[in-house]
């Protein structure tokens, strides 16, 4: 009887110190998983937040040929040729070009402002559409050549539009040419677009 007695007091202890066992594994467990969401709290906190949809932000490109687009109406028409292009994203360019130079616009009401890119400039042909996957462009970046003299014109800038809902646009920055500025400007549309607003939002010069 006693050994009997003895042996569930001894089975009884086994149990007690099986349960003692598993509560410090899933102590040690919620420990674990507590440590890893600090870790991971902290590395959000020091590495700062990514610029929205940065991420998901993609290009699309047109070339245009802009003395074969229909010709528009020119505010000086004995001095200024009109061209206007289709566009991407129900966004027109309309390209005007004079004998000192060229440069383009987007839209139906882009922002009346300087140009600001020297004494002689070249609009180039080739425009890069950016903004979020699967959506409109919310800007576009243009090559433009610029020179102190026509037939010089030796160094080149990046104009980066902002393109606004209803048609409006306005040069949001300008990134000088060199080997990185196509992704200067790109990393310019991702983290500033969004919250840049044409008319009150300072030009961005890099």
């Amino acid at each position: 009887m006693l050994f009997r007695q003895s042996g569930r007091l001894l089975r009884c202890s086994g149990r007690v110190q099986e349960r003692g066992a598993i509560s410090k594994a899933s102590a040690i467990r919620a420990g674990a998983f507590d440590m890893i969401r600090l870790l991971a709290v902290l590395f959000l906190f020091f590495a700062g937040p990514l610029p929205a949809g940065a991420a998901s932000y993609e290009s699309a490109y047109t070339t245009h040929d802009w003395e074969k687009c229909p010709a528009g109406a020119s505010p000086e028409p004995d001095i200024i040729t009109v061209h206007r292009c289709a566009g991407l994203g129900g966004f027109d360019v309309v390209w005007m070009g004079e004998e000192d130079g060229s440069w383009v616009e987007f839209g139906t009401m882009p922002l009346d402002e300087e140009l600001g890119f020297g004494s002689f400039f070249e609009a180039g042909e080739r425009i890069e559409w950016r903004g979020p996957k699967g959506a409109a462009p919310v800007a576009a970046i243009l090559r433009y050549r610029i020179g102190s003299r026509i037939g010089d014109l030796a160094r080149t800038l990046l104009a980066v539009y902002r393109l606004e809902p209803g048609g409006t646009s306005c040069i949001m920055a300008e990134v000088p040419g060199g080997a990185d500025a196509n992704a200067k400007a790109r990393r310019l549309v991702d983290e500033r677009a969004a919250g840049f607003k044409c008319g009150s939002a300072k030009r961005i010069s890099r």
